[in-house]
C-alpha cells in the first residue's frame, strides 16, 4: 500500500510528465551552456522511444528506482513537515525524477534566473582568483548597492544564493516567522569555504555575536582569509577553525585539495594527497569553553550526519537553531531529519531549496 508521499509524489509526476520548459528551467549560469548530445546507442534510443510512447511506465520505474528502501523514512519527514514544506519537497524529487524540461522547483530561488541576468554587481576591481574548478573565476565584488557593508571574492551566484535570495533566512509566507541569525548570537558555520556565509552570518549577528567557521582544505582557506582581511569590521567576529568536523575527535581523514571539488575519505588516495584529525561539536565546545551555540549551519558534502552525531550533546544542551544540507545524498532527506526527530526534543522542521535544480536544499530544524 502506498504511502502519503508516494500518493502525493505520484501525483505531481502525472501533471508535470507533459510539460516541456525547454532551456528556460536550465541554470546555464552554474552548468554552462546546454549542449543536447543524446547517445547515439542503439539501446539509448530505443529506451528513448519507448519513453515517449510509454511515459508513465517509465516515471514509475524511475520513482521505484530513486525511492528503493526510503519510501517509509521520507514518508516520516513529509509527516512533519509544514505545507509548503511538502510541496517543495514533492517538487524536489519530482525534479530528481523528471528533470529541469518537466519540474520546476517553486523555491526560494523560483526568480534566481531573473536575479542571475538583472543583478549588476559593483565590482572593487577587475582582479580574479583563479579557484581551478571549470571556468569559474572568483571576482571582487562589493555589496554595499545590495545592503551588506561587506566586500570579497566569490561568485555571482554566490552573492545571489547567499546575499540576495538569503539562502540561511527562511522567511515564512505569513510573514509571522523567520528562522534566521539574530543580533548577539554564536554561529557555528561548518563549510565556511570562502567566508561568504560566515561574513553574512557576523553581519546579521553583530558586535556582541559570534561566528566559527569551519574549514579545513588550505586553498579555501586562503581565500577565506584573503576575504576576512578585506572586511576589518566582521574579521574579529570570526574564528576560523581549521579541522573537518565528524562524529568522533582524532579521527584521520585524507583529502585531496582541489578548492570546493576537493576528495575527502577515511582511507588514503593512491595518488596521494594529505590528512587532518577531526573534532566533534561536543568536543569543540569544551575544549574552547564556549557558554552558547544559538546555530548551526552545515553543508558539508555528505558529512553533515556523522558531524549531528557528533553534537548531541550540544544539541541537547543548547538547542540551537540547526541548518543542515540534504542535497548531498538522497539518503539524507531521510536519514538527517529522523535521526534529529530521534532526539525527541521537540523541534519543528522546515524546507528550503535555493536553486532551480537538485543543489542547495537546507533543512531548517527549529527548537519550539
Amino acid at each position: 500500500m502506498k504511502n502519503e508521499f508516494e500518493i502525493d509524489l505520484e501525483a505531481k509526476l502525472s501533471k508535470s510528465i507533459n510539460n516541456d520548459y525547454k532551456t528556460s528551467n536550465y541554470d546555464y549560469y552554474r552548468f554552462g551552456e546546454y549542449v543536447d548530445k543524446p547517445s547515439k546507442h542503439y539501446k539509448s534510443i530505443i529506451f528513448r522511444n519507448l519513453e515517449k510512447l510509454f511515459p508513465i511506465y517509465f516515471f514509475r520505474f524511475r520513482m521505484k528506482k530513486l525511492l528503493d528502501g526510503k519510501s517509509d523514512q521520507l514518508n516520516s519527514l513529509y509527516q512533519l513537515l509544514d505545507a509548503n514544506s511538502k510541496e517543495l519537497l514533492i517538487d524536489i524529487f519530482s525534479f530528481h525524477i523528471l528533470g529541469f524540461r518537466k519540474v520546476r522547483i517553486n523555491g526560494q530561488a523560483k526568480d534566481y534566473l531573473n536575479l542571475m541576468d538583472s543583478y549588476v554587481p559593483k565590482l572593487v576591481s577587475n582582479e580574479k582568483i583563479n579557484i581551478n574548478l571549470l571556468d569559474f573565476e572568483l571576482e571582487h565584488f562589493d555589496l554595499s548597492p545590495i545592503g551588506y557593508n561587506i566586500n570579497l571574492f566569490a561568485l555571482k551566484m554566490t552573492i545571489v544564493i547567499d546575499f540576495i535570495i538569503e539562502q540561511y533566512s527562511l522567511k515564512f509566507l505569513n510573514g509571522k516567522k523567520e528562522i534566521s541569525a539574530q543580533l548577539g548570537e554564536t554561529v557555528l558555520d561548518l563549510g565556511a569555504c570562502w567566508g561568504d556565509t560566515s561574513l553574512y552570518f557576523a553581519n546579521k549577528v553583530g558586535k556582541k555575536g559570534k561566528v566559527y567557521a569551519f574549514e579545513f582544505i588550505p586553498s579555501n582557506l586562503e581565500i577565506l582569509e584573503i576575504n576576512l582581511a578585506l572586511n576589518p569590521d566582521l574579521k574579529d567576529l570570526i574564528t576560523v577553525i581549521p579541522r573537518p568536523v565528524s562524529d568522533i575527535s582524532g579521527k584521520e581523514l585524507f583529502f585531496i585539495d582541489s578548492g570546493p571539488a576537493s576528495k575527502c575519505s577515511v582511507q588514503p588516495f593512491i595518488s596521494g594527497g594529505d590528512f587532518v584529525y577531526s573534532i566533534s561539536l561536543d568536543d569543540f565546545i569544551s575544549e574552547f569553553n564556549i557558554p552558547k551555540v544559538d546555530v548551526i549551519k552545515m553543508d558539508i558534502e555528505g558529512a553533515e550526519l556523522s558531524a549531528l552525531k557528533g553534537s548531541i550533546g550540544i544539541i541537547k544542551r543548547f538547542r540551537p537553531k540547526l541548518m543542515i544540507a540534504l542535497y548531498h545524498s538522497i539518503n539524507d532527506f531521510s536519514e538527517i531529519p529522523n535521526f534529529l526527530k530521534s532526539l525527541d526534543l521537540n523541534y519543528s522542521f522546515h524546507l528550503g531549496h535555493f536553486t532551480i535544480h537538485k543543489e542547495e536544499t537546507i533543512l531548517f530544524a527549529y527548537p519550539n
